[in-house]
């Protein structure tokens, strides 16, 4: 199951209250550190499913589930948890660890973070949908100014779409570009032909645009 451990293991182990004869879902597997807490709480009649977005952490969900016959895995967002049959006769409980994890931060090519250039992608499931680069491409100052206020809660939105917009031109399809020179992860100055915007928090938008749902 691999050496990562959850922040608040403890206390998510002892909400979720596993019985050994019961069935549980892990809607975001992630690496797998809360659901190798489950099963070594599950008897030999206890089942657990486990679903995640992410390619990368369902590749780790299918080693599980070779090496544990109670292990089941679906490639898809918690939000359709009701759709999958293995769901239908009910589970015992629910756990979901929302927002982005540090496997996705750490890899640069996921463009979650800026503090390594790599593709702006950003995306959970980043085998499906367009990626932030080809959305950026594509919408219009508005939208993008949009997403920034109502995801991101940045203020000054309207001014960093509007200089984002004259990047896009450039082609703003990796973290460098889309953050600007200088700073740290997460805030930067975005700096276009001498202007400077206010300080931008769009990957803090696209987290939280997915998340809303699953």
């Amino acid at each position: 199951m691999g050496v990562h451990v959850p922040v608040l293991r403890d206390e998510t182990l002892a909400a979720l209250a596993v019985r050994p004869d019961g069935v549980y879902l892990d809607g975001t597997f992630g690496r797998g550190g809360h659901a190798g807490e489950i099963l070594a709480r599950l008897g030999p009649s206890g089942r657990l499913l486990v679903m995640d977005k992410d390619p990368e952490a369902i590749r780790v969900a299918a080693e599980c589930a070779a090496r544990d016959s109670r292990v089941a895995y679906r490639h898809d967002s918690f939000a359709t948890l009701a759709d999958w049959d293995a769901t239908t006769a009910g589970v015992d409980g629910v756990l979901l660890d929302l927002g982005v994890s540090s496997p996705q931060t750490d890899q640069p090519d996921r463009g979650f973070s800026f503090q390594n250039d790599g593709l702006l992608d950003m995306r959970m499931d980043s085998s499906r949908g367009e990626s932030a680069a080809e959305w950026i491409a594509r919408a219009g100052e508005r939208e993008i100014a949009d997403v920034l206020f109502t995801y991101g809660e940045e203020k000054q939105s309207r001014r960093i779409a509007g200089v984002h917009r004259r990047r896009a031109r450039g082609r703003a399809d990796h973290t460098d570009r889309a953050a600007g020179s200088g700073g740290g992860e997460g805030t930067r100055r975005w700096r276009v032909d001498g202007e400077t915007s206010g300080d931008a928090h769009l990957s803090g938008a696209a987290h939280r645009g997915e998340s809303r749902v699953g």
